[in-house]
């Protein structure tokens, strides 16, 4: 295993990982919304930027609750909001 980190390896192996991170798939998303709308299909260019920012939104939410969750002292809210609360 050690054989395969040289640097060219890392750098091959560093590329996917960029693209496939959250601010890379957003800049992947922006670029299809771009091609869509440059190929003349304003409509699936429209129903793909809205299901991008559908996840933004989504995402921003649930990262919110989960950082309100660790603060919070209530050992309860440390529970998964989409269960109940053990009594």
């Amino acid at each position: 295993m050690l054989v395969l980190t040289s640097d060219p390896i890392v750098v091959v192996a560093w590329v996917p990982a960029i693209v496939g991170g959250t601010v890379g798939m957003f800049v992947v998303g922006l670029v299809l919304i771009l091609l869509l709308s440059w190929r003349g299909r304003r409509w699936d260019a429209a129903t793909f930027a809205v299901a991008v920012v559908s996840t933004l939104v989504w995402c921003t939410i649930e990262a919110g609750r989960d950082r309100r969750a660790a603060r919070s002292p209530d050992a309860s809210a440390t529970e998964p909001h989409w269960k109940a609360p053990s009594s």
